[in-house]
C-alpha cells in the first residue's frame, strides 16, 4: 500500500509548523540581538561623548592658558605703554595664535583702547555677561555671544590685566569662532564607521545652545528639549557625569550626553555635550549585525533543509 498520500499533509503541516517555529525563533534572535549591538551602541557613543568633552576641555584649557599669558605679557601689561605699541603686540599675538578671530584690550572703563578688529574702538563695551563677571572679581571669564569684531557668535575668553603690584590696569579678551569646535564634531562622529549623521550639541547650564554642528541657527535662542532629563541625571551623580537614552518620534534617536568636568585648573563652565544618532540606521548600518543575522538565517536554513532530507527519506521508505 502507498503511504505516500497519507505522508503527504502530515509533512506539509510539520514543515509550516516548522517554518512558523523558525520564524518565532528568528524574530526572537533578530531582536535580542538587535538590543544588544543598541546597547554596545550606546557605549560606544557615551565613550565618544567623553572623549569629545575631554577634547573641547583642553581646548578651552589652552585658551585659559593662553589668555593669563596676554594678561602678563610686559607690553600689555605696562601702565605706559602707547594703544599703538598694545595694539601691535596684540596683532603679534594673534599671528602666532590662530585659534583668535581678534584680540582686544579694554581699560578700566571698558574702554577698548586697543585691538587686532577696528570694531568699537574708543567706546565702551557694554556690561555683558563676562564684564560683568570680571567686575565681579573673577580673574578669568568665557562663554559665547554675538560679536561685532568679529560679525558672528563666537566663544569669548577674557582675563583681568594687573600691573606688577597686583592693581588692575584693564582686561584683555579674545574671540575663537565656533569653527574651531568643527574638527571635535567631526572626530566624534568617526568613532561610529565614519557616520555623517551623528549631531553634536554643547549646550550651558540651563540646556541653551552654545554650538551645533547642523543647528547654527538655533544658537543661543533655543533649549535642549531634553535638558530636564539630562539635569535630573547629573543630579542623581550618574557615573562618569554622562548618559544615555532614546527619544521617541518621527524617527527614533539615541543621545548620550557628558558633562563638562574640567582640566587640571580650569574648573570648567558647567556645559554638557550631547550626541544624537538615529537608532534605526545606526543598529541597521552596524557590520557585527549584518554578519550575526547572516549566521542565524544560515543556521536556520541548514536547520530546515535537514529537516525535509529526513522527511523525504522517510517516504521512501
Amino acid at each position: 500500500m502507498n503511504l505516500l498520500p497519507r505522508l503527504k499533509l502530515p509533512t506539509l503541516g510539520l514543515g509550516i509548523l516548522f517554518l512558523i517555529g523558525a520564524g518565532v525563533v528568528f524574530y526572537i534572535l533578530y531582536t535580542s540581538t538587535i538590543n544588544l549591538f543598541r546597547e554596545k551602541l550606546n557605549e560606544q557613543l557615551l565613550e565618544s561623548s567623553f572623549h569629545a568633552m575631554d577634547k573641547v576641555d583642553r581646548i578651552f584649557y589652552e585658551r585659559y592658558l593662553d589668555l593669563k599669558a596676554f594678561a602678563s605679557d610686559p607690553v600689555i601689561s605696562s601702565r605706559n605703554a602707547a594703544p599703538e605699541k598694545i595694539e601691535e603686540r596684540l596683532k603679534t599675538l594673534q599671528s602666532q595664535s590662530p585659534f583668535y578671530a581678534s584680540i582686544s584690550f579694554f581699560d578700566r572703563n571698558r574702554i577698548k583702547i586697543a585691538g587686532t578688529s577696528p570694531a568699537e574702538m574708543g567706546k565702551e563695551h557694554p556690561l555683558t555677561e563676562y564684564m560683568k563677571g570680571i567686575s565681579e572679581g573673577k580673574d578669568f571669564v568665557m562663554g559665547v555671544s554675538e560679536s561685532k569684531a568679529v560679525k558672528d557668535v563666537a566663544f569669548y575668553f577674557a582675563s583681568v590685566v594687573r600691573e606688577k603690584d597686583g592693581s588692575v590696569l584693564g582686561v584683555v579678551s579674545a574671540r575663537m569662532t565656533l569653527e574651531t569646535l568643527h574638527d571635535v564634531a567631526k572626530e566624534a562622529v568617526g568613532v561610529h564607521g565614519g557616520r555623517k549623521d551623528v549631531k553634536m550639541d554643547l549646550v550651558d547650564r540651563d540646556g541653551l545652545l552654545l554650538y551645533s554642528n547642523y543647528n547654527r541657527e538655533g544658537i543661543l535662542k533655543e533649549r535642549f528639549p531634553d535638558w530636564e532629563y539630562v539635569r535630573n541625571a547629573a543630579a542623581e551623580g550618574k557615573k562618569r557625569e554622562g548618559g544615555a537614552f532614546y527619544r521617541r518620534g518621527i524617527e527614533d534617536e539615541i543621545h548620550v550626553f557628558a558633562h563638562e568636568p574640567g582640566y587640571r585648573d580650569f574648573a570648567g563652565n558647567g556645559w554638557t555635550l550631547i550626541l544624537h544618532v538615529p537608532a534605526k540606521e545606526a543598529v541597521e548600518t552596524s557590520l557585527e549585525l549584518r554578519i550575526v543575522l547572516l549566521y542565524v538565517g544560515g543556521v536556520i536554513l541548514v536547520l530546515l533543509a535537514f529537516f525535509f532530507i529526513i522527511m523525504l527519506d522517510e517516504k521512501k521508505r
